[in-house]
């Protein structure tokens, strides 16, 4: 071979060698999340409007149809299977509940380059307990658009026939923003009223947290066992969530006892009040206690992608 020929040889090799495993590992490290994202862009050429409108409509119903939430209940209650901690798995088990659907939403608009951002709501349910749901806004049209992907539904405004935010949503009465309703569930409505999927528009103390930014009010009295009640980061609803913090108001004591499931291997759990004192979380964790001044305590998470999910608290 001659030497110039060598070097191209050479060259090309080195090019292959460099660029093609590359490729193929970025390809194949999440190949459930790649086959999702060719059937949204091809879905998505059977709608209409801008590109933004039509990948948001065409992610919104691909989701829906694909994770099941019935599928995650059996799993968990009869399998005794957790929820999908990932996109990945979400996909795989084709199961999960609101939070999942939401990652799954979010990374293939992530992928699409399409604005989309998380909305989660905690709100008081019929038998006194917290509850929360988690939702995903598109941006089109100039504003943010609600797609409740758990419920199938979406909400449009019967002026401008464009669909709505959450807080538009949140500032009508009741009755008129459940007209505005599309796609909704056929058990809207039960003989106790609206389906717990639109308690978000039916209590009035709802605490919308958009973005996952912000801190979530718990008054002492109120129970929070067994409910899950992120602070930190939580993976189960992707890597989009920011911190979360809980404030607990009308505590008593000099000390707060809280009771958490970690999902954090090493990290720090905070009570900020009159004083700031703080304790370490890991894997085994389940009770800490730290020293506290005045009648409000906000907890939260530090390191890195750390989380807790909040059992209860004594105080």
């Amino acid at each position: 071979m001659r030497p110039k020929l060598r070097l191209a040889a050479i060259t090309a090799a080195l090019t292959v060698l460099v660029a093609s495993p590359a490729g193929a590992n970025a390809a194949s490290a999440t190949p459930r999340l790649d086959h999702a994202v060719r059937i949204v862009q091809r879905d998505a050429q059977h709608h209409s409007g801008t590109r933004s409108k039509r990948v948001a409509w065409a992610t919104f119903r691909y989701v829906n149809r694909t994770i099941d939430e019935l599928r995650a209940e059996h799993e968990a209650l009869d399998l005794h299977i957790p929820l999908p901690s990932t996109v990945e798995e979400a996909l795989g088990r084709r199961a999960g509940a609101c939070g999942n659907m939401v990652a799954v939403a979010l990374a293939i608009a992530d992928r699409l380059h399409v604005p989309a951002r998380p909305v989660q709501v905690y709100y008081t349910m019929t038998n006194g307990q917290r509850g929360s749901h988690t939702m995903a806004e598109f941006y089109i049209h100039g504003g943010w658009r609600l797609f409740d992907i758990l419920s199938n539904t979406v909400y449009r405004s019967r002026v401008t026939h464009r669909l709505l935010s959450l807080t538009q949503l949140k500032k009508m009465p009741l009755a008129r923003a459940l007209r505005r309703a599309e796609h909704r569930y056929d058990t809207g409505y039960n003989q106790h009223g609206p389906d717990v999927y639109f308690r978000y528009l039916t209590d009035p103390g709802a605490q919308v947290t958009i973005n996952d930014h912000g801190v979530l009010t718990w008054p002492s009295h109120i129970s929070v066992e067994n409910i899950p009640n992120y602070i930190g980061r939580p993976a189960t609803f992707g890597t989009r969530h920011a911190n979360l913090s809980a404030r607990f108001t009308g505590l008593t004591a000099s000390q707060v006892t809280v009771h958490l499931t970690s999902g954090c291997s090493a990290g720090r759990i905070v009570a900020r009040s009159g004083i700031r004192s703080s304790a370490p979380v890991g894997s085994s964790t389940t009770t800490v206690t730290l020293p506290v001044s005045g009648p409000n305590v906000v907890l939260s998470i530090e390191s890195g992608g750390c989380y807790a999910i909040l059992q209860g608290i004594d105080g």
